[in-house]
């Protein structure tokens, strides 16, 4: 049943919006690459050969992820900036968070007294 869902309805991947389809096909030959390199009766020979391979993939791989995530940023700039020119700030908000992702919060630190370090207040 769940590789009847995994053909039907696919993966999502919503993290990435910027990697293309084809760049996921060449990610999971290298993530099968990896696969068979783990394999536990190989030879060394056919485990190195595999490692070769997979070293080759795995370039390949990150030239394509950073030529296609510059054409995507650039892309999304120039919408920014005919959205910018529309004076549609909303869709420039969109653009902009969309390119910010999430917001990370950091951790506070702990003093040895058991407070939090933060801000002072001067009053």
């Amino acid at each position: 049943m769940l590789a009847a869902a995994k053909k039907v309805i696919g993966y999502v991947q919503d993290r990435m919006q910027w990697i293309s389809a084809s760049t996921w096909k060449v990610i999971d030959e290298r993530k099968q690459l990896k696969q068979e390199k783990l394999n536990q009766q190989l030879t060394d020979e056919q485990r190195d050969s595999l490692a070769e391979q997979y070293k080759v993939k795995d370039k390949e791989v990150k030239r394509r992820c950073a030529r296609v995530k510059q054409a995507w940023y650039d892309l999304k700039a120039s919408e920014d900036e005919e959205a910018a020119q529309r004076s549609d700030q909303k869709t420039v908000y969109r653009i902009v968070k969309d390119l910010r992702g999430k917001k990370v919060q950091s951790q506070q630190v702990k003093l040895k007294d058991g407070r939090f370090a933060g801000p002072t207040k001067n009053n």
